[in-house]
């Protein structure tokens, strides 16, 4: 949540997924600025891809060639 919210463009709304992210409830205020500003797809995307990359850096680490 963090790196996606460091990556957002805006500043403002970069600031309210930085302020979200603190403290408690930091996944529900995350999950409700999301929607507020209308970027889930944005967020499932950046989740997406850093989950691959989490795998193809396992792969490599392991030696498993990726088809």
């Amino acid at each position: 949540m963090q790196d996606f919210s460091r990556s957002v463009e805006s500043d403002r709304i970069r600031e309210d997924f930085l302020h979200a992210i603190q403290g408690a409830g930091a996944f529900r205020n995350f999950k409700d600025t999301l929607q507020r500003h209308r970027i889930e797809s944005a967020w499932f995307a950046f989740r997406a891809e850093a989950l691959r990359q989490i795998a193809l850096n396992w792969g490599e680490e392991n030696h498993i060639v990726w088809e």
